[in-house]
């Protein structure tokens, strides 16, 4: 399994508050567990750039943890993944002595063991399932305001949300609209969004690649204009095959053609995915 990822700052931001990262980590019962991942810290908290980080690491140490569960099974998997990421990043706050707020950063995490494909999500952002046939189904998350309700929410205590009105919104898409086979072109539709999580079992569906991205996706603008965020997603993802650092020369590819037409994006922008 061939896997990638890559970054980049946006023009309106001074440091990049997004990072990615992906690998695989050996495992005794299921060979080895594939993993990619994206984080996008909070423009509105401090140090955040960090927090992503932090949280982007402990999702590695608990990936590495919980494929020693025998039978593990995707109702399992999504109980123990999000109970043990809280733990795991409880510990680096209390040995770091780090504020709540600097681990306030989307999380998004992937993991291929054997035939399964497993999707778990925290904040806003893009997940994009790229079909063998060439079409690509995408679900958006985000949330109204503009405040989505992170993983790192688990350490406040429940009356500073006083204040804080999550509205979340899914919004599931196909590039190119199409009638095709449902099973193969219809969007992924993500699971419960309770207790600040949401996720979903892509097993069953004949996929080329997996592709998380940041809500930076949604940030590029031509002449004031705001560009469709399918024209984009289509571009970042059309990878000319997938070896090596196939996902850093998609974004570098980019660079250079938006650069030439104009074209920026305001926010960060991060992107991690896994090729079959």
């Amino acid at each position: 399994m061939k896997k990638d990822c890559a970054f980049t700052m946006g023009v309106g931001h001074a440091v990049c508050e997004d990072y990615a990262t992906c690998g695989c980590v050996p495992n005794t019962l299921y060979g080895h567990i594939h993993y990619a991942i994206v984080s996008d810290g909070c423009s509105g908290s401090q140090d955040t750039d960090i927090g992503a980080r932090i949280l982007s690491r402990a999702a590695i140490n608990v990936i590495r943890d919980f494929g020693h569960t025998d039978n593990l099974t995707y109702d399992s998997a999504r109980e123990s993944f999000r109970k043990w990421l809280v733990e795991e990043i409880r510990k680096f706050q209390v040995i770091l002595h780090l504020p709540k707020n600097m681990l306030e950063a989307t999380l998004l995490v992937v993991v291929a063991l054997q035939d399964k494909r497993w999707i778990f999500g925290w904040g806003d952002g893009v997940i994009v399932l790229k079909h063998k046939d060439g079409n690509l189904g995408c679900t958006q998350i985000t949330y109204t305001p503009n405040y989505p309700a992170y993983l790192s929410y688990h350490f406040y205590d429940p009356s500073e949300f006083v204040s804080m009105v999550h509205t979340v919104q899914e919004t599931t898409f196909n590039i190119p609209d199409c009638q095709k086979s449902l099973i193969k072109t219809s969007p992924v539709k993500l699971g419960q969004f309770d207790d600040y999580q949401y996720s979903a079992d892509v097993s069953n569906l004949d996929l080329s690649h997996i592709v998380l991205m940041s809500d930076g996706i949604e940030s590029f603008s031509q002449n004031g204009e705001t560009l469709d965020v399918k024209g984009q997603i289509k571009k970042y993802t059309d990878f000319k095959n997938s070896n090596l650092a196939f996902a850093q020369r998609r974004m570098q590819r980019m660079a250079i053609e938006n650069k030439a037409a104009g074209i920026t994006h305001y926010d960060d922008l991060s992107m991690a995915t896994l090729a079959f």
